[in-house]
């Protein structure tokens, strides 16, 4: 509702108003004359009745003309009213809809991150499984060089038995072969004696 302000006038001896001033302190959105100070430039230390209501009659008038001014104003006071209700009407829309949207958001992000810590999960006992295979296929190939290499080692060692077999037998048939020849000149001595 519109507050009333207070004016206190100068008015001539003509009943003019010469000189409009605002009383401090009153409020300025409505202008309604309840009581007026008259204060006369002449050396009369009071004014005829018609003269005061003359001038009771110019100050119901200036406070009618200046309601009219101030109307406008007040329907845009209303007007602006109205918009900063709605305005903060839709700031607590937005604020809810950012809520809700943040809301989704860290719920997804929540959601991508135990999805990453799956992956990250799954990813190292992959790569712990391969290790494990690789150092299994490892152990196992590991475990065939080393039958080879004792295969080898046996076949080595035979080959060095059959070697040596091989060297006595040549021993043998060199030794039988020597025999031989002695018992065919042997023979050969004993046919020319006979």
């Amino acid at each position: 509702m519109a507050q009333a302000r207070d004016f206190f006038f100068t008015i001539t001896e003509e009943g003019d108003i010469i000189d409009v001033e605002a009383i401090e302190g009153a409020p300025n959105d409505e202008v309604v004359i309840l009581e007026a100070f008259v204060r006369i430039t002449s050396q009369e230390e009071s004014r005829p009745a018609a003269s005061s209501s003359y001038g009771l009659a110019l100050m119901a008038v200036a406070a009618l003309e200046d309601k009219e001014t101030f109307d406008p104003f007040e329907g845009l006071l209303k007007n602006l009213k109205q918009l900063g209700i709605e305005a903060l009407q839709r700031e607590s829309e937005i604020q809810m809809a950012y809520k809700a949207c943040l809301a989704s958001v860290v719920e997804t992000l929540s959601q991508h991150q135990s999805l990453m810590r799956g992956y990250e999960e799954e990813k190292a006992s992959i790569l712990s499984f391969h290790a494990s295979f690789k150092e299994a296929e490892a152990q196992s190939k590991l475990e065939r060089l080393e039958t080879l290499d004792s295969q080898v080692a046996s076949i080595s060692e035979s080959s060095s038995h059959i070697a040596q077999a091989i060297f006595h037998l040549k021993e043998q048939m060199k030794a039988t072969f020597e025999s031989l020849v002695a018992l065919k000149t042997k023979i050969r001595e004993a046919l020319e004696d006979f």
